[in-house]
């Protein structure tokens, strides 16, 4: 019998909005609010996706890679279990076209179901979402600024988290 879906979350971050200098590479992450888990959860970890927006159209953004993760936490918050659902190293990197706005992103649905029962020796007790990317300014005479988001969809299949 397939599982049944109780709860669907679509989790989003707060976006990182900054000033790459002249002829330096950034790594930059953008991370969900931490989700609680009760006791004997269940959970779907579905998709998460990272998008890099160049905010000017300068051409001389490059995107190195871009990474998607769910963390899972323990009761301080510090990440016990790293899952990727993405690992993009882009061979050779992609450099963002003079466009207004080129928004860059890259998604990995890793469709894997945890549970409160699959733990060893830690506890669970959040679960949180990351995007990061590495980005390069090839100008060597001016700052340009970007934006890097995260968006991702977790399911729980059991009541497990208190709703």
């Amino acid at each position: 019998m397939p599982a049944v879906v109780l709860q669907r979350y679509l989790l989003s971050a707060a976006s990182v909005s900054t000033s790459i200098p002249a002829s330096t590479t950034t790594a930059l992450g953008a991370f969900s609010a931490p989700v609680p888990l009760g006791a004997n959860w269940t959970i779907r970890l579905r998709s998460v996706l990272v998008n890099l927006y160049c905010a000017d159209n300068s051409g001389q953004i490059q995107l190195q890679n871009a990474q998607c993760f769910w963390l899972l936490l323990n009761s301080a918050q510090s990440p016990i279990f790293t899952v990727a659902t993405t690992n993009s190293w882009l061979s050779p990197a992609y450099t963002a076209p003079k466009l207004t706005g080129a928004n860059i992103y890259t998604r990995g649905d890793l469709d894997q179901t945890v549970s409160s029962l699959d733990q060893i020796g830690s506890v669970v007790t959040f679960v949180q979402a990351q995007g990061n990317c590495t980005i390069q300014n090839l100008d060597a005479a001016a700052a340009h600024s970007v934006i890097v988001g995260m968006s991702a969809i977790l399911e729980f299949e059991s009541p497990g988290s208190g709703e």
